[in-house]
């Protein structure tokens, strides 16, 4: 009894280990604000929202890295251009993360979510006025990761510049605050001379 209620223990400490594991695995896969490669990625749909202008951009960028993951499954990552696409997911990443007025949308999250869009829309078939069917586009959908594939460079050459051109900005703003942080002493005291010169008025 002794001998199996040991056995027993190991068995369940494993199976706590894995679960441990896998947690940890997974946590470093959703990446900064959820938005690279979730565990499902071979299963996800393109979720709701195109045309409406208050989507939900962390499941449409989840769901690009979900395609993205898939594609390398399917093609191998060594396929032309998979690191391009998976350049621009870190270059979505490096926007949300140094300027926190692109947390909730950058404009290369504005790109990538417009060619998802673009696709939904050439999928979906014609439909009568008012009716709202739209195709459902997974993650493994091969079309997909073909449409992905034949715009990689423009993609990534487009949201590098986005990227250099926000950091540029940055630096302009940081420049500017820095001369203004400097000038204000000697504008304090340019006012300070200023007063002085009216005070006999006061006396």
């Amino acid at each position: 009894m002794r001998s199996y209620s040991i056995k027993r223990c190991l068995f369940d400490l494993c199976i706590a280990l894995a679960f441990v594991l896998c947690t940890v695995n997974e946590s470093k896969a959703i990446g900064p604000a959820g938005r690279t490669e979730a565990y499902d990625w071979d299963n996800q749909t393109l979720p709701e929202g195109c045309g409406n202008p208050f989507l939900d951009t962390h499941l449409f960028l989840q769901f690009y890295n979900a395609t993205i993951s898939s594609a390398v499954a399917k093609r191998g990552k060594d396929s032309k251009g998979i690191s391009e696409l998976f350049a621009v997911s870190e270059i979505s990443n490096e926007m949300a993360t140094l300027f926190p007025n692109f947390a909730e949308e950058s404009p290369v999250d504005r790109l990538v979510i417009s060619q998802l869009c673009q696709f939904q829309k050439a999928r979906t078939p014609q439909v009568k006025p008012g009716e709202t069917s739209k195709a459902i586009i997974r993650s493994s959908d091969l079309d997909l990761h073909a449409h992905f594939v034949s715009l990689a460079i423009p993609l990534f050459r487009d949201s590098r510049k986005l990227l250099v051109a926000a950091l540029a900005d940055r630096s302009a703003e940081t420049r500017r605050a820095q001369y203004i942080a400097a000038k204000r002493d000697e504008i304090l005291k340019a006012r300070e001379s200023g007063r002085r010169k009216i005070q006999d008025i006061f006396n």
